[in-house]
C-alpha cells in the first residue's frame, strides 16, 4: 500500500510538517510585513520570525490575515554600523491560527531568489 497521496484531498489531510518542502529552523529575524487588509486599508507592521524555512516563515501579527492573502516581507537589519536594506519579497499566507499574542501566520515565498541570510542544508 502506497503512502503517497493520490489526490489533493489526501494531501490536505497531511500535517504541515508532512507537506513542508524543507525543515523549519528556529531563527529570529526582525521583519517588516506589509499588505492590504480585507477592507482595502494598507498596513505595515514590524514583527519577528518564529522560524524559517528555505521557502517561507512563521511569524505573529496583531492583525488577522487570511489564507491566500499576499504580503510583502522585508528583512530589517539591525547592525551597529550603517543600516543595510534588504530586498522585499512577496509571500502568500498559507495558514492562520489565533495565538496568545495575536495571530500566528505561515507564509510561503513566491519568488525563488535567496531571502534569508543563512545557508540551508543541501537536500538529500
Amino acid at each position: 500500500m502506497s503512502t503517497t497521496p493520490k489526490n489533493a484531498q489526501e494531501n490536505e489531510k497531511l500535517s504541515g510538517a508532512e507537506r513542508r518542502r524543507s525543515k523549519r529552523i528556529s531563527l529570529v529575524f526582525q521583519i517588516e510585513v506589509s499588505g492590504r487588509e480585507a477592507g482595502g486599508a494598507e498596513f505595515c507592521d514590524l514583527t519577528t520570525t518564529e522560524d524559517i524555512t528555505e521557502h517561507g516563515c512563521r511569524f505573529v501579527l496583531q492583525r488577522e490575515l487570511h489564507d491566500g492573502d499576499m504580503v510583502a516581507i522585508r528583512l530589517v537589519q539591525r547592525n551597529a554600523g550603517p543600516s543595510q536594506e534588504s530586498g522585499t519579497q512577496r509571500f502568500e499566507i498559507v495558514w492562520v491560527e489565533a495565538s496568545v499574542h495575536g495571530w500566528s501566520l505561515g507564509a510561503k515565498k513566491l519568488q525563488e531568489e535567496q531571502f534569508w541570510p543563512v545557508s540551508f542544508p543541501a537536500k538529500p
